[in-house]
Parts: C-alpha cells; sequence; structure tokens
C-alpha cells in the first residue's frame, strides 16, 4: 500500500493598482530648482485651494526656492507626455501650504502653439519659496514636463505702469 501526502500551496500576488503621485500631496510637495521636472497627473487629487481656478480637479505640487532675483517662467508648453490641458499656479511658500486666498499667478491655455499647456511669470526673489500647483483642467490626466527658467536680467524701465512707454500705432 503506498502512501499519498497532500500538499496545497497558496500563491499570493500581490494586485497592481496605480499609485498616487509622490507629491500629490502640498505637504509632500517635490522640492525643485530652475531646470525640467516630470510629473503625473494620472492619479492625483486635488489637495490645496482652486481659489485661482475652479476647473482644478486634480494636482501636483512642487517646492522651488530661487536661486536669484528675477523673472522666473514656469511652464509645461513643451508638452513632453501625455497631460493635454493643465493649469499652473504658484503661491508664496513661506507659510506652508495654501488653504484658500491669493495665488502669486495663475494659467491656463496660455502656451501659444501649444494649445491648452501653461505658462507663469513671477517676479521671485533668491532665497524664497514658492509652492507650484500643477494641475489638470476639469480632471485632466497624464503626465508631462514642468520647465522652470530664471530670467535675472535687468528690470525694465516700464516694469510699472507709472512707467508705461507711450507707444504709437503701428
Amino acid at each position: 500500500m503506498s502512501k499519498c501526502l497532500l500538499s496545497i500551496v497558496l500563491l499570493c500576488i500581490p494586485l497592481v493598482t496605480s499609485a498616487q503621485a509622490v507629491n500629490d500631496d502640498c505637504s509632500a510637495a517635490t522640492e525643485v530648482g530652475e531646470g525640467s521636472h516630470p510629473y503625473v497627473l494620472t492619479t492625483s487629487t486635488l489637495d490645496g485651494p482652486a481659489d485661482c481656478d475652479d476647473n482644478i480637479l486634480n494636482d501636483v505640487w512642487f517646492s522651488y526656492t530661487a536661486s536669484g532675483d528675477g523673472i522666473a517662467n514656469i511652464n509645461t508648453c513643451s508638452q513632453t507626455g501625455t497631460d493635454s490641458d493643465s493649469i499652473i499656479v504658484v503661491y508664496d511658500g513661506s507659510n506652508g501650504c495654501p488653504t484658500s486666498g491669493p495665488c502669486l499667478a495663475s494659467s491656463d491655455d496660455a502656451c501659444g502653439n501649444s494649445q491648452f499647456m501653461s505658462t507663469v511669470d513671477v517676479p521671485v526673489t533668491q532665497g524664497s519659496n514658492y509652492l507650484i500647483q500643477v494641475a489638470g483642467w476639469n480632471g485632466s490626466e497624464g503626465d508631462g514636463t514642468v520647465d522652470i527658467y530664471l530670467n535675472t536680467g535687468a528690470t525694465p524701465s516700464n516694469d510699472d505702469c507709472s512707467e508705461a512707454t507711450e507707444v504709437g500705432e503701428g
């Protein structure tokens, strides 16, 4: 008579789901400087105010510390990924994550040929922190690149309204 041993092996395979972006919450904003930085909106949720653009349904956050005084251009114009409609909002980061209130700049659909991508110009001070909210318009998802450039050139003489340059036709 032969003996049989019954053996059962359970194999557990975790269900793979899309994880939220690391910088989905403002409190976990990705620290960046000037340059190109990837973002993913596909699994992001709204974390922060929509005061400056009420079409924000999902967002990711970046924490930018200016390397000099000047004008920072922050944009998604390169349209490197699958995101097809971005919003950019910039806040003063010195008081932490915003819950409401004024933003320093906001943009939706300002890149010209890139159609629904966004660009803002913000006066910045060396060593100061700025929080950048990159969002999808009405829940637009996908990935892309946010580019940050710093122009430290001299302030133009017509920078203030009171010093406007008079022009004629042409």
